[in-house]
């Protein structure tokens, strides 16, 4: 074998060698890249579920911000009711005249009035109903500027109940969408996101001073 020959012999083992290593390079940046993309992907999905779990979270929290101010509203109307329940047992009280007296409307009692205090913890919507029903036979308590007042801020607190109430099955339907949506979904459960469930209002004042009284029916044909 001549000089020439063994040349050329080591110049293709070395070509050859060169080549395989730049097909080495090539498949280990192009590995790389892949896996850097794979990366940015998982965490761009990672962190919108974040962000669409947190909007959830945070309409949670004002619907229990705005439910909690319709909570400390509701002892408010209670001891305005007493107090004018009480004065009205005061005026009759200074009559003898048996005709006034057998006028005098059927108040409950101021014990009654604030034992629906406690037991609007349990149903609300009930109790709440039968201030109103107080209210509308006797119209010197509905017109009562207190009574007024306290109504129309109920009044506005379940109304912002009601829209954020909206907002938040409206987060956690973006949220869902997004965990339940091929192929993300196989991801969102190996990330270990899970469902938020929609919000059922509990309590909720089924009447509103001012009202049509079919509001209530049309707000829950609404839902």
């Amino acid at each position: 074998m001549t000089e020439s020959t063994i040349n050329e012999s080591m110049v293709r083992v070395l070509t050859k060698h060169k080549r395989r290593q730049v097909g080495y390079r090539f498949l280990i940046v192009s590995s790389a890249l892949l896996l850097l993309v794979v990366l940015a992907t998982v965490i761009r999905f990672y962190n919108s579920l974040v962000a669409l779990r947190q909007d959830a979270i945070t309409a949670k929290y004002q619907i229990d911000s705005a439910v909690q101010r319709r909570e400390n509203l509701f002892p408010l109307l209670v001891e305005m009711v007493t107090t004018f329940v009480a004065h009205e047992d005061d005026v009759f009280g200074y009559t003898n005249d048996r005709r006034a007296e057998s006028l005098r409307p059927r108040w409950p009692s101021s014990q009654e009035i604030e034992a629906w205090a406690e037991s609007a913890k349990a149903d609300l919507g009930s109790v709440f109903t039968k201030i109103m029903a107080l209210a509308e036979q006797y119209p010197d308590l509905k017109t009562s500027e207190s009574f007024t007042t306290i109504m129309e801020k109920m009044d506005a607190v379940e109304n912002e109940i009601y829209e954020k109430r909206l907002a938040y099955n409206q987060a956690v339907n973006s949220y869902t969408t997004s965990i339940r949506t091929f192929p993300r979904n196989a991801l969102a459960a190996l990330l270990g996101f899970e469902k938020e469930p929609y919000y059922q209002t509990a309590g909720r004042i089924e009447w509103h001073i001012g009202r049509d009284p079919q509001g209530p029916q049309k707000d829950a044909n609404r839902k």
